[in-house]
């Protein structure tokens, strides 16, 4: 028998070891963050234990390894593996523990189109209590565990021509990979892999490297199928305005939009007594000059600016891959909208966010969707701030301010004011000094709830002194006020208010997305559109649609559209449909009646022509 000497053996040692670390770093990787995303949140508030992810993800661990072995296979065929491996190990741990908090805080994985959105979430992160969990210990330790793994075994010795071979092969497989097998819904069928559009976090079992690569293909708006810019505008163009305005003498009012963050009653939603009222003046308004109903959002605890996109254009997250940002994805072109429509009829349109311009690429697109001026909270002089966020009744004044200077310099010139408030935003969780302490009357203590209310009351206060300033107004001015979405609280006060019980039931689904409407005016308005609804609320689709009247201006072909749609189909958000019969159905449901299939394939169709083909 023939002896190996160890002497042969020896020199090669290093170079199997760093073979072995080569394979062993993305299977360290994916268990972190598998360990981390383990933590995510299910429909329900529960949460998905980490002893059982690996019975969860089962095979699919090995598609998850083949996504994150790709970029290491790179680096190990360039100079320097040690180092670099560093690098990519400290990327994959950091964007772990980023998705463990946003699923706690947003309820939602990351997305690739997230991370356009870093320098936002880093201003906001500020107001949240990260609370050092056991699963962020284990991946912090197997984090420790790569640094070590990165310095075991020799640098491989490849000649350059070698180097840039394995490079180009790896590029071009992974490629095929990502291709033909992560973005593919074809052949991941094929393999028992499924995707769910609704509630998106049911994914967790396929892991979180799938799940976030899967979407890159959402980074493109498919056409509609049958779709055709000509006989789409042909038909758009077959609907006729008929929109007869109820402002005094055919005038043209001063508007005035806010969209309040986190704005909502939680009275709708459980029945509690609180220590003192919350929202007394809302409460107060009625009379022909005010209209109040729930507004049905496509958004829960988060995701502002998609609440805002359905509001101003009257375009639907439905037709758009869940979890995807028409502001940032979508919106490349002018746009018709509540402020380009009442632009081209002789309006000076502004905007004003007392926070970050750049946030869901809003710089970008106001000038889009028709604003002539886009300003921030370095353009209110008086800030009173709470939580470090600019309050309602400082954003306000600013309203009033720039209206009486508008007065002065063009006195002819009717204008509309569109205000995104930020007082309210989440992060219920400081211990911030407020004008009031308002509790619920419940056995447990709720102190994020309790902010939250006490936060209401004091948006209550601001919006009685915007009102109030325009009551002594003469000219003709409108007031809408709306919210983005329910505020995300703890789990414990969600489950006490039943948010996510019966998941199963789409009808008490649609609590989780309902916020309030107000539109006040200073002159009657009952016999408008929007007050001739019988249903008690209105999605936020159709907003501008039946808006239109109040303002008095014609409705667009598009709005038109709406305006009949409206009567088969009352409400609809990104997930779910309501009939004019009051049911409702899972915006995936397979089986759809045919007159609601009808309406949604030419919405989809005409809504694609409205955000590429469109001449606006």
């Amino acid at each position: 028998m023939t002896k190996v000497s160890w002497s042969l053996i020896r020199p090669k040692v290093p170079y199997v070891l760093s073979v072995i670390r080569l394979l062993a770093l993305p299977a360290v990787g994916i268990i972190l963050l598998q360990c981390l995303s383990a933590y995510q949140q299910n429909f329900d508030e529960s949460v998905f234990s980490a002893p059982n992810w690996f019975t969860a993800i089962g095979f699919r661990f090995l598609w998850n390894y083949l996504i994150l072995l790709i970029p290491y296979l790179i680096l190990y065929a360039l100079p320097f593996f040690r180092v670099t491996s560093i690098v990519l190990n400290t990327a994959v741990f950091v964007f772990g523990v980023a998705e463990h908090y946003v699923i706690l805080f947003r309820n939602s994985i990351i997305y690739p189109w997230d991370l356009t959105g870093i320098s936002l979430a880093a201003k906001v992160s500020g107001t949240y209590d990260f609370v050092i969990s056991k699963e962020v210990v284990y991946a912090a330790l197997m984090f420790a565990g790569m640094i070590v793994l990165s310095f075991i075994g020799k640098e491989p010795k490849f000649k350059i021509w070698l180097r840039a071979v394995i490079v180009a092969v790896v590029i071009l497989a992974g490629s095929l990979f990502i291709g033909q097998f992560v973005m593919s819904k074809t052949n991941q069928l094929k393999n028992n892999i499924r995707f769910y559009y609704t509630l998106v976090n049911y994914n967790y079992e396929n892991g979180v490297l799938l799940n976030f690569c899967y979407h890159l293909r959402f980074l493109v708006h498919d056409k509609p199928e049958g779709y055709s810019r000509e006989s789409i505008q042909a038909e758009l163009n077959s609907y006729e305005a008929a929109t007869v305005s109820v402002v005094p003498d055919q005038q043209q009012p001063d508007v005035i939009m806010v969209m309040s963050e986190a704005y909502s009653d939680l009275r709708n939603l459980g029945d509690f007594e609180t220590s003192e009222p919350v929202m007394p003046f809302w409460d107060s308004l009625s009379g022909n000059n005010v209209i109040k109903k729930t507004l049905l959002t496509s958004a829960f605890g988060g995701n502002t600016a998609n609440t805002e996109f359905e509001v101003l254009t009257g375009m639907t997250l439905q037709f758009f891959p869940s979890g995807t940002y028409p502001y940032k994805q979508y919106i490349r072109k002018e746009v018709t909208s509540v402020a380009s429509i009442l632009k081209d009829s002789g309006y000076d349109t502004m905007s004003v966010h007392p926070f970050d311009l750049t946030g869901w690429n809003r710089k970008n697109v106001m000038p889009l969707l028709g604003f002539d001026s886009f300003v921030g909270e370095d353009a209110i002089k008086s800030i009173t701030t709470y939580r470090s966020y600019v309050s309602d009744q400082s954003a306000y004044q600013y309203i009033i301010n720039q209206y009486e200077d508008h007065k002065i310099t063009s006195p002819d010139t009717p204008l509309f004011e569109y205000l995104i408030s930020i007082q309210n935003h989440g992060g219920y969780s400081s211990s911030a000094s407020l004008p009031y302490s308002i509790t619920p009357d419940l056995v447990s203590d709720y102190p994020q709830t309790s902010q939250y209310l006490s936060l209401l009351r004091v948006s209550d206060d601001a919006l009685k002194m915007l009102v109030s300033y325009f009551e002594k107004i003469n000219h003709p001015t409108v007031i809408i006020l709306y919210g983005d979405h329910l505020p995300n609280l703890t789990d414990q006060f969600m489950e006490y208010l039943k948010i996510g019980a019966n998941k199963e039931n789409p009808q008490f689904v649609l609590t989780r997305y309902e916020t309030q409407i107000l539109v006040w005016a200073n002159y009657d308005i009952s016999d408008s559109d929007l007050a001739g609804i019988e249903e008690p609320y209105i999605s936020s689709n159709y907003v501008s649609t039946y808006l239109s009247d109040i303002m008095g201006v014609q409705r667009t072909p598009m709005q038109q559209f709406l305006f009949a749609m409206h009567e088969d189909i009352p409400a609809l958000d990104e997930n779910y449909i309501v009939d004019k019969a009051g049911a409702v159905y899972n915006a995936s449901d397979k089986n759809l009646p045919v007159d609601i299939l009808t309406w949604l394939d030419k919405y989809k169709k005409y809504q694609y022509f409205e955000l590429y083909d469109s001449t606006k």
